[in-house]
């Protein structure tokens, strides 16, 4: 009972309660991303008051908006949104075959997003262009051997 009465905890129900917030993922999305709001969120979704959804997904989904728009050129937040929705999203929804993805999964599109970024950072402290990379010979050989 002392739990249910504490600050966000005491606050979100009250809010749910009085119709002040809609009983929806999306509303608690709006929430900070803490334990207690995700906790409500798993108790709606066993109660049946919510749909279950992949929140794995919808987590990556936010860290990809939230790392696009915080690039610095229009150009590299163009590639990166690109490469994350048809390159890594993509490939990871294929793998899950509709099953909810894993923390791990989701770490690992993080890390290799997060490489994409800090790559086209250095090419541009280079001066240097992204089309202007090249595989070295040794790589071009096994990729076209394979």
């Amino acid at each position: 009972m002392s739990w249910l009465s504490k600050g966000i905890v005491s606050a979100v129900l009250s809010d749910l309660a009085c119709c002040k917030r809609p009983p929806a993922h999306e509303a608690l999305d709006e929430l900070p991303d803490i334990k207690v709001v995700k906790h409500i969120s798993s108790v709606l979704v066993a109660a049946s008051d919510l749909p279950n959804r992949d929140d794995q997904m919808v987590r990556l989904e936010r860290h990809v908006k939230d790392l696009v728009a915080s690039h610095a050129s229009p150009g590299g937040r163009q590639i990166l949104h690109r490469y994350a929705t048809w390159h890594l999203i993509r490939r990871l929804r294929r793998r899950s075959r509709g099953n909810d993805i894993t923390h791990t999964q989701l770490n690992v599109v993080r890390v290799h997003l997060r490489a994409a970024a800090y790559l086209l950072d250095w090419l541009t402290d280079q001066a240097l262009a992204l089309a202007s990379c090249q595989l070295p010979a040794a790589s071009r050989a096994s990729s076209n051997a394979g």
